[in-house]
């Protein structure tokens, strides 16, 4: 029987400081998606965790437990 090690899932955005400052941004852009009409103010509840979901950080809670020494 031949050894097989399985190889590491790559992420999406390794980097816990790039997912934080991404969290960051998509967050302070709804407001501007809202005044421009992209997305309706009612909705911005359903993409916030969405966009936490796809940064890999979770909720507000779990952005601010990020370790930034995890590689």
């Amino acid at each position: 029987m031949s050894e097989h090690r399985a190889e590491p899932k790559a992420r999406f955005i390794p980097s816990p400081k790039i997912r934080r400052w991404l969290y960051g941004v998509g967050l302070a852009s709804a407001p501007v998606l809202v005044a421009y009409g992209i997305i309706e103010v009612e909705t911005i509840p359903l993409w916030i965790p969405l966009l936490g979901a796809l940064l890999g950080v979770g909720s507000g809670v779990a952005l601010g437990n990020v370790n930034e020494d995890q590689k």
